[in-house]
This record gives structure tokens, C-alpha cells and sequence, in this order.
């Protein structure tokens, strides 16, 4: 899976926007690192880099969301809470058990989950909502 900005994942916030693309590039990173041969090696940067996301991406995405009155904002910040979990998770295993193979698919698989059913079909609607309030 190839993980790329499109104009259709734009919020629309220039915040927003950068953030999700750092992710992006950061999880090409890792897959061109697995691809290489490396991605045991880059997975423990990934790691920390999604646990400082959780916090300062979920941060300021739902002080936007609470501004706006956003009229799902219950629902998204449990999409946010369970995502913080999974990397929580992940991180814990991590430095228990090591670097490895099986970690790895995990990741990109939950991060895959993430960009295509929260990025692509969440934050789009948070979107639109953002923009029919006048914020951006």
C-alpha cells in the first residue's frame, strides 16, 4: 500500500493539512524502509512519532472540532481515543518484546486502517463541517 496527499483529504486548515501529511511521509518512511530491508530499524521512530501524533495531531483537531460545534465530536473523539490505545499498545509491545516482523505488519496495518477509515472518511466530514462554519 502506497500512502499518498491527495486534494480530496484536504480540511481545508493549514494546521490540519500539515500534520496529515507529516504522517504520511513519515509511514512512507517506513514502508520504503521495509522495503529496503530496514523497517525493524525505522519502526521505533514510527512508533514515537505516532505516540507525539496522537497527542499534538487529536489536540488540535478537536479543540477545531469543539469550536465548531462539531455535531459528531462524541463519536470522533472516541475514533481518537481507541487509535491513541492501538499505538499505546503497539509501543508497549514493542519495547517488551523487540522489533519484529509481526509488530511491523501491525503497524502498517493499523495505520493503513487509519489513513483509509478515519483521514479518507472522518476528517473529511469534519471538513465540510469546518468550512459551512466559516472556519478553516
Amino acid at each position: 500500500m502506497t500512502f499518498v496527499w491527495t486534494d480530496d483529504l484536504a480540511t481545508g486548515n493549514p494546521l490540519i493539512d500539515s500534520e496529515h501529511k507529516e504522517l504520511i511521509r513519515i509511514i512512507g518512511q517506513l514502508l520504503e524502509a521495509c522495503r529496503s530491508g530496514k523497517g525493524r530499524e525505522e519502526m521505533l521512530r514510527t512508533i514515537r512519532f505516532l505516540e507525539e501524533y496522537t497527542i499534538k495531531h487529536f489536540t488540535d483537531e478537536e479543540a477545531l472540532q469543539r469550536k465548531s460545534n462539531y455535531p459528531d465530536l462524541t463519536n470522533h473523539l472516541n475514533y481518537h481515543k481507541q487509535f491513541r490505545t492501538t499505538v499505546q499498545n503497539l509501543s508497549r509491545r514493542i519495547q517488551a518484546e523487540g522489533a519484529s516482523v509481526q509488530l511491523l505488519a501491525e503497524i502498517n496495518m493499523n495505520v493503513a486502517t487509519w489513513f483509509t477509515n478515519h483521514i479518507r472518511m472522518q476528517d473529511t466530514k469534519v471538513a465540510a463541517h469546518l468550512r459551512s462554519q466559516g472556519i478553516a
